[in-house]
């Protein structure tokens, strides 16, 4: 039977050519837009590294008296009395000054720079900077990589030192060259990296010349659900350098949530006004959230209707194909069946034809979906990294099952039809 199944597909060599580039094309599409689903299904799965249940977000502003300026130090005592009364505040827990909007989670923001490596200033690596103070990490419940305590890595956390992510090392360049260069062994060093190795090592930031010790290591950072783990360092700062911060991120016991806000509100005037100085809104983290994340729900829906939509015009393009391939053989079907052929055999019969075109097609799909792959035109996740073993064989093996379907329902329907058309009748024009 196999030799036969050959001898056919190699008669009709013309048509299953072209049967087969259809195929190699429609899976090459199909590879590139179940990939984006992993990549994108992989980052809204993937922990955050902070708990913000019963967080507030409090922003601050500031206005001039009659022009006149204020000098850094009246605006550092300003910053820091409104940072007292909130930590003093009734049903406060913690509160954290952070110095940028891109330390606060489900922001969409980030302040990036080269890290410079202390003992080599040929090597860096970009990466997000968080200026922050110790009660950050009692804020947002941000352990350390070894299971250290939020509580043991606020007081480890001291002026002079910086936190790393866990998923920085590695990212290495030299100030010659603004790319860096990937192979596979790097990418799988990376994947099984940590941070762990780096502990003692010293830094410089961009902002000034003082080098700091890295003295913990915290779980990847991913801010919000939209976005992998940042490359991120932490670096402790004292409140002279946080002069300007307008973000003050509280924890409030969980009997204090409901009336929060409306109790800070009202007490903006008489208690959350220092100079210059004033408590401008308060916000829920949970309703910040939504309100950041609904444009990308928007545009993740928008995306995903776009696939469905190209996904439905292959299928429905593959299903005719077959189904056209299908009807036109009524008469051998008919054939078959006055040979004795069972309508299972003469189903297995044709779908193997359809099976065979699609496995001899597969591997020069998964040549383009390589060659898309190495020349970075898929989606990137996690930073920098194009290629997963993993992530390339899930959407190839999505891809392939789709189209298995798609010829299985290409066949089925048309093949039960004509096999249920009497032989007689079949082969009357032959």
């Amino acid at each position: 039977m196999k030799r036969k199944l050959f001898t056919q597909i190699k008669n009709e060599w013309r048509s299953n050519l072209w049967l087969g580039i259809e195929l190699l094309v429609v899976s090459t599409a199909l590879w590139y837009i179940f990939d984006n689903f992993v990549v994108v299904w992989q980052q809204l799965h993937m922990p955050n590294s902070y708990n913000t249940e019963n967080c507030f977000y409090i922003e601050l502003a500031h206005e001039s008296h009659d022009g006149i300026p204020v000098d850094d130090a009246t605006r550092c005592n300003e910053v820091q009395t409104i940072l007292k009364r909130v930590r003093d505040y009734p049903g406060v827990q913690y509160a954290s000054l952070v110095g940028h909007m891109g330390s606060i989670p489900h922001m969409q923001s980030m302040w990036s720079g080269n890290l410079v490596d202390a003992e080599a200033d040929s090597l860096s690596m970009m990466v997000a900077f968080h200026f922050v103070d110790q009660e950050f990490f009692k804020v947002l419940r941000i352990p350390g990589v070894d299971g250290e305590t939020p509580e043991e890595m606020s007081e480890r956390f001291r002026y002079g030192s910086i936190f790393l992510s866990d998923n920085v090392p590695y990212k290495y360049k030299t100030n010659d060259s603004d790319e860096l260069t990937w192979d596979y062994e790097m990418w799988e060093k990376y994947l099984n990296s940590s941070a762990r190795e780096l502990m003692g090592h010293r830094y410089k930031l961009p902002i000034d010349s003082i080098t700091r010790e890295v003295t913990g290591i915290i779980v990847p950072f991913k801010r919000m659900n939209f976005e992998e783990p940042q490359e991120a360092v932490l670096v402790a700062s004292k409140p002279e350098d946080l002069y300007d911060a307008n973000h003050i991120l509280v924890r409030v016991f969980p009997e204090a949530v409901a009336d929060f806000r409306d109790r800070v509100l009202a007490d903006c005037q008489s208690v959350f006004t220092v100079g210059n100085r004033f408590v401008s809104n308060v916000t829920l983290f949970d309703d910040l959230q939504k309100s950041v994340e609904a444009n990308n729900w928007k545009e993740l829906y928008y995306y995903i209707f776009m696939m469905v939509f190209l996904l439905m015009s292959i299928y429905l393009g593959l299903l005719g194909a077959f189904w056209f391939r299908t009807q036109q053989r009524v008469s051998e079907i008919a054939i078959r069946k006055v040979n004795g052929a069972t309508n299972r055999q003469i189903f297995c019969r044709l779908i193997s034809e359809g099976f065979l075109i699609l496995i001899l097609a597969t591997p020069l799909s998964l040549v383009l979906d390589w060659l898309m792959t190495r020349y970075q035109l898929n989606s990137v996740f996690p930073g920098y990294l194009y290629f997963v073993p993993l992530r390339f064989v899930l959407a190839a093996l999505l891809s392939f099952l789709s189209l298995a379907l798609m010829i299985t329902l290409g066949i089925w329907f048309p093949a039960r039809k004509a096999m249920q058309v009497d032989p007689a009748l079949a082969l009357k024009d032959e």
